[in-house]
């Protein structure tokens, strides 16, 4: 390994009780060859203050106007230096050796995407939360994404969630989230796995995400908004079908 640069994107919104966390267990990675950006999108709570507290030099703190995560993570993608982009949520965490894995995985085997495991956590339980997590049902051989993608698709085991994914910036030049919409990361991962040419399936638990009432992930959003964004997500992905098809 030749001591590739990482760079960690981070949006952050109204994180107070969970950022200090977030940034200490990424600053504590086995591999520390790595920059952290920290996008601040618009968060009107002591978040900012917290990100600016840290002193390693690592650290790329920015503030912008509210725009959503998929806003943020473009933020941060557009200012990531680094040969491969990791990308995190401010409330969750990840393994001490998370980075340190994906990395010697993505290097061992010149793949273009490392495509992990991840559980979920409540920080109390009260029954209304399901829990559940991202982990796959079956192994599956290194290939191009667009071959996987049908089998992780049929087995059930197709997840879509950006902290999934450790890859490589190259395959990121032209790919962004769509902002916008909700189901962004549906979009994303789809367009991700069908341009790489050599993704890693890593049967290993290497995420850990925090469940709670209230987050964009357990919040409903209004009919006509999710109805829209459905209908974005399911036109981009069969434009996209029908091209590779035609190729």
């Amino acid at each position: 390994m030749n001591n590739p640069l990482v760079s960690v994107i981070v949006p952050v919104y109204n994180s107070e009780k969970y950022i200090h966390n977030c940034i200490n267990q990424i600053l504590k990675q086995t591999y520390s060859n790595i920059e952290l950006i920290l996008v601040d999108d618009g968060s009107t709570d002591s978040s900012g203050e917290i990100c600016e507290s840290f002193t390693d030099d690592r650290i790329r703190y920015f503030k912008k106007p509210n725009g959503g995560a998929s806003s943020a993570r473009n933020y941060g993608l557009e200012r990531a230096i680094g040969d491969y982009v990791y990308f995190i949520d401010s409330d969750d965490h990840i393994s001490e050796d998370a980075i340190e894995i994906m990395l010697s995985a993505a290097e061992d085997n010149e793949a273009d995407c490392i495509y992990i495991e991840a559980d979920n956590y409540a920080d109390s339980y009260d029954g209304k939360i399901k829990i559940g997590g991202f982990i796959r049902n079956n192994e599956y051989k290194t290939d191009k994404g667009k071959n996987l993608i049908v089998s992780y698709i049929e087995n059930k085991d197709y997840h879509v969630p950006p902290f999934l994914f450790f890859i490589k910036r190259d395959l990121l030049e032209d790919l962004r989230f769509e902002e916008g919409i909700m189901l962004e990361d549906e979009l994303f991962s789809f367009v991700l796995l069908m341009k790489a040419q050599k993704v890693v399936s890593l049967k290993k638990v290497l995420y850990f995400r925090r469940v709670r009432p209230g987050s964009v992930m357990t919040s409903s959003g209004k009919n006509r908004y999710r109805f829209n964004s459905i209908s974005t997500v399911f036109e981009k992905i069969y434009e996209m079908y029908r091209n590779e098809s035609d190729d």
